[in-house]
């Protein structure tokens, strides 16, 4: 069976901007022509979400290119439209706790989006190394950040992206304990793992009550959808998380090599997938600490927020 490219953006800005990581920033014109290769290429543009639920496309129509925005940065939102405009969908991924702060989204913002058709799914309730906390702490950030954005969007949260891909032992299966069905993490790869799709409908249950903001009448800015949501007590048990690998844009990604990941050229993905293995055990070797210095100093700028790797 074939396989599914995901991409990894964060912002796409034109110069220093708040909240955004200078290497991880991709240029507006830059992501309006990537988005124009992917549908040049015969493919369509689609979000995680959208392939869980709905499944792949039939025989003979454009396969998909996920498109997956970690942060929940300012430059989303015209990001979203663009990708609107193209007649796609893709997932954002947010921390509630920076919700509304200099540089990042607020709910209005958000909820708009998903009017648009996109998926706001979670990045944890902080911008934490999950590795680096306490088995209670990791279940609170996914638990708590669910909750939220169910809270204040209306919309199911069932795909997690965890921030600098790190991931504790046992993860994938305390997320689906949790109700996540997907994990986008940091490993380069593609998704293979596509037998099954889509999920049930029962995967996803109803929440109940009448003041969440799926309700029209009780919506900021009527946007109705609770029809649709998952509650923490709706967790899907029918075991873990599937991992879905990504691939992350960079300022300096080529279109060459762009062109190479959503078409899956073998030699491309050998050398990300080498180059990936490389950093993972420089982080073991270095630690977290450790390898964000010698990544700033191989960049030669600022060490970057927690949370920010290649």
């Amino acid at each position: 069976m074939k396989a599914v490219t995901v991409l990894m953006y964060h912002a796409i800005v034109d110069g220093e901007m708040e909240g955004a990581d200078s290497h991880y920033s991709v240029l507006p014109a830059t992501f309006a022509r990537q988005l124009q290769l992917i549908r040049s290429h015969g493919r369509r543009i689609c979000s995680v979400h959208q392939l869980l639920y709905e499944g792949l496309p039939a025989s003979g129509e454009p396969w998909p290119v996920c498109l997956t925005f970690d942060d929940g940065h300012l430059t989303n939102a015209p990001a979203a439209e663009t990708i609107a405009c193209e007649e796609g969908r893709a997932e954002f991924f947010v921390n509630p706790s920076m919700v509304g702060k200099p540089g990042f989204l607020d709910w209005p913002a958000l909820r708009e989006m998903a009017a648009m058709g996109m998926a706001i799914q979670s990045h944890g309730m902080n911008h934490r190394y999950l590795d680096q906390l306490s088995p209670a702490e990791v279940r609170a950030e996914l638990a708590d950040s669910k909750a939220a954005i169910e809270d204040a969007i209306g919309s199911p949260v069932t795909v997690y992206a965890p921030a600098g891909g790190r991931m504790p032992e046992n993860f994938l299966s305390l997320a689906g304990s949790l109700g996540y069905h997907a994990v986008c993490s940091s490993r380069v790869g593609v998704w293979r793992a596509l037998d099954g799709l889509p999920l049930s409908p029962s995967a996803i249950a109803p929440l109940s009550g009448a003041s969440h903001p799926g309700n029209v009448a009780d919506s900021p800015n009527g946007i109705g959808g609770n029809h649709n949501s998952v509650s923490n007590s709706a967790a899907m048990a029918n075991g873990p998380a599937l991992e879905l690998p990504r691939l992350a844009m960079l300022r300096g990604t080529s279109e060459a090599r762009f062109l190479a990941w959503i078409t899956q050229q073998p030699l491309e993905m050998l050398k990300q997938q080498t180059r990936y293995r490389v950093l993972r055990l420089s982080k073991q070797l270095l630690g977290n600490g450790g390898h964000e210095k010698l990544r700033a100093l191989l960049l030669r700028s600022p060490r970057t927020e927690p949370g920010k790797t290649d």
